[in-house]
């Protein structure tokens, strides 16, 4: 790719990524398809100048014991940076993980690997290329 882009690099560049992008849409919308959850975790989506990371949720926030507010999961929070509202509500959301720790959250409130695993085997059945290695 010629920088800065042209019109014939731009060009280039979305007939490249295109494809790659609507693989992983559809292999993230079987991943939900298999967990049947509908759309009601929604979705968050991390762009960096290298990665594009869309993640699907099972649920949108991590419940914390009352009298607390649920913990609102966003984009930063799989980045690793989760907004707590005060120091009280950041012990207890470290007390509700323990040994866990904060991959407890994401793990709650997204989908499991097994999930998109075997949506990518049975993209890779319907594609005739049999079991992945």
């Amino acid at each position: 790719m010629t920088w800065p882009p042209t019109s014939d690099s731009s060009s280039e560049l979305i007939d490249a990524l295109a494809p790659a992008v609507m693989r992983l849409l559809d292999i993230a919308f079987d991943a939900n398809r298999r967990a049947n959850i509908g759309s009601g975790g929604g979705w968050n989506l991390i762009m960096t100048l290298d990665h594009l990371h869309l993640i699907p949720r099972t649920a949108p926030s991590f419940q914390l014991p009352d009298p607390h507010q649920p913990l609102e999961l966003n984009s930063l929070g799989y980045a690793g940076m989760m907004l707590v509202r005060s120091g009280e509500e950041e012990q207890t959301l470290l007390e509700a993980v323990g040994e866990g720790g904060l991959m407890k959250v994401l793990e709650a409130c997204g989908l499991p690997r097994t999930w998109g695993e075997q949506a990518l085997e049975a993209e890779a059945k319907q594609q005739g290329m049999g079991e992945l290695a």
